[in-house]
């Protein structure tokens, strides 16, 4: 009896484990007037997403992919409208994610805190979770019921509206439009340089910058990477560098405390230079 009741708790502990590290809340669908919703049975987390998009399922587990919720909105028309709700394990990485699979080139709409709306498709941003929508019809209802049923959506998972805030600190001058992203895991190749945020310039450069827990950590990122690209600097005694990275090129950069500031692309471009000193000015305000 004492086996038992010890397994029946072992048993609850781990059901209690995975039920929080899934959120610890339900993912549910609003209901929309004049539309017919079924919400699918089946939930798909990190254990099985393969099985629904064999492909792109890395991409979305390297973003921290909690789990995905599916539903069906069908109009009495014939039209069906399918709903992929994708949870991440915080507001960054569903942005990483959502950033990812985004072109500059789509037509972009304010709905959650960012999302875009092509034809027979619609796909947004909205705190941790990544939202799809889409159907095998077309035409200008559609694309309204689309758009319509998305906002739904949006107000029903009642997330903070905004990207992420580092983003906001880089220097507006000469930004492409929709060029930010979030790398998450082994950022230009390295895995000691673990994630980070960039964005694109006019002249084909980009900034970046790597956010450590603290200065300790960015120094001994930027340690590394000089052993790599054999360099002898003492990265503590000079806090302006630049990599020389032979698969890269040269990466001129800024330490800043926890924060390592870069340019990709610009080590020749003046502009470039003078927006990275305007970036790592703005983490010591």
């Amino acid at each position: 009896m004492k086996r038992y009741i010890i397994t029946m708790i072992s048993l609850a502990v781990l059901v209690s484990s995975a039920y929080q590290a899934a959120g610890n809340d339900a993912v549910s669908f609003p209901e929309v007037k004049n539309w017919n919703l079924t919400v699918l049975p089946d939930v798909y987390t990190p254990g099985n997403l393969w099985d629904l998009i064999n492909g792109a399922a890395e991409s979305y587990l390297s973003y921290d992919f909690v789990d995905l919720h599916l539903g069906d909105y069908e109009h009495a028309s014939g039209t069906v409208i399918h709903a992929e709700v994708y949870r991440h394990s915080s507001a960054v990485n569903a942005y990483g994610i959502y950033t990812a699979e985004r072109s500059p080139e789509y037509s972009f709409i304010e709905i959650g805190a960012q999302g875009y709306l092509e034809e027979g498709v619609l796909n947004f941003l909205a705190g941790q979770f990544y939202i799809k929508l889409y159907s095998t019809d077309s035409g200008t209802e559609v694309q309204e019921a689309l758009h319509k049923i998305g906002q739904k959506i949006s107000g029903h998972l009642d997330q903070e509206d905004g990207l992420p805030k580092m983003i906001s600190v880089f220097p507006p001058a000469g930004q492409l439009p929709y060029s930010d992203q979030y790398i998450r895991e082994n950022f230009i190749g390295f895995e000691f340089l673990h994630s980070a945020y960039t964005v694109g310039y006019e002249g084909g450069f980009k900034l970046f910058v790597i956010q450590g827990k603290n200065a300790e950590e960015i120094l001994e990122m930027a340690k590394k990477y000089l052993a790599f690209t054999k360099q002898d600097l003492d990265p503590a005694a000079a806090s302006t560098l630049t990599f020389k990275d032979p698969y890269n090129g040269d990466i001129p950069a800024i330490i800043e405390g926890p924060y390592l500031a870069g340019v990709i692309d610009g080590n020749d471009n003046e502009d470039a230079r003078t927006l990275l000193e305007e970036l790592a000015e703005a983490f010591t305000k």
